[in-house]
């Protein structure tokens, strides 16, 4: 993904169903550690364009911890988004996103979209604009290192025309969306 931003691009756009009209160069494995006395994160695939602010994470071991992750992880970016003296108004809108083997879940859904709601009427937004999104595989082809989602993604389009298969490569193992 680092060296194919357009691929990126697409493949967020079809995750999220959001437009992205320029993506910032994507960095794999972004290191980043506020002060020296904090945990430092390691993004698998760290990117933004003018508005948004993108990680993607591909959980292929233990999801145990999966939610207080993507709070840290959420809260690392916007540290590192806002400088001093900058109004709270030029926060991005964030999302951490975990591409996963298992879901980290009781109920087995394909997809898990995250946003602060008000306990006491979910129809209430917090509107922070932060976002953790969870999705699923649902086969596993160790021979072929190809994981299938369960969510309908519509990337067939973007294959046929002879462009990049959409994969996000992690070691040994690659997303492919079909």
């Amino acid at each position: 993904m680092e060296s194919e931003p357009e691929l990126c691009r697409q493949v967020l756009e079809m995750l999220l169903h959001i437009k992205i009209s320029r993506l910032k160069k994507p960095e794999a494995e972004r290191t980043m550690q506020e002060t020296l006395d904090s945990k430092s994160v390691r993004f698998d695939v760290y990117t933004s364009d003018s508005k948004r602010i993108f990680d993607i994470e591909i959980q292929t071991t233990n999801n145990k911890n999966l939610p207080k992750r993507a709070r840290y992880y959420q809260s690392v970016i916007d540290l590192d988004n806002l400088s001093k003296g900058t109004k709270y108004s030029k926060l991005k809108d964030s999302y951490v996103i975990f591409l996963c083997l298992e879901p980290p879940f009781r109920k087995v859904k394909p997809v898990y979209f995250f946003e602060n709601l008000c306990r006491d009427n979910p129809e209430i937004k917090l509107n922070d604009r932060a976002y953790k999104v969870f999705f699923i595989a649902v086969s596993v082809s160790r021979n072929s290192n190809t994981i299938r989602t369960a969510q309908s993604i519509p990337l067939q389009n973007v294959m046929e025309q002879g462009q990049s298969k959409a994969q996000i490569k992690s070691g040994t193992c690659c997303f492919e969306y079909r």
